[in-house]
């Protein structure tokens, strides 16, 4: 299951998906608008409770160490994506199992990194 756990609003997370065709792809949506802020975890709980997984079985991507801090406060593996906010070193250094380049390196990193832990 695709979950979303953003810092976004919920308008600015719906205008996202829809002008970009990709709504009907996730499950879940949570955005700061319902949660307090990242590295709280309470978005990617409420995300993992709705599709009825574990953290253990959950692996957040995410761009900043927040969203990283964030997967690891709720007990959850992290991949990060060099394509965003924070440099790949500050994502390793916060605790991303992996920090891809592209998005090759991405599907590379969940193959290996979700059957982690």
């Amino acid at each position: 299951a695709l979950g979303v756990a953003t810092g976004k609003s919920d308008r600015g997370l719906n205008a996202t998906l829809a002008a970009n065709d990709l709504t009907h792809l996730f499950s879940t949506l949570h955005t700061a608008d319902r949660h307090p802020s990242k590295p709280d975890p309470s978005m990617i709980n409420a995300a993992i409770a709705d599709v009825g997984a574990s953290a253990t079985n959950t692996v957040m991507i995410g761009d900043t160490v927040y969203d990283i801090h964030m997967a690891k406060a709720a007990g959850c593996r992290a991949i990060g994506v060099d394509w965003g906010y924070h440099a790949s070193t500050e994502l390793s250094e916060a605790g991303a199992i992996g920090v891809a380049r592209n998005m090759a390196e991405l599907e590379t990193l969940l193959e290996s990194g979700a059957h982690e832990g």
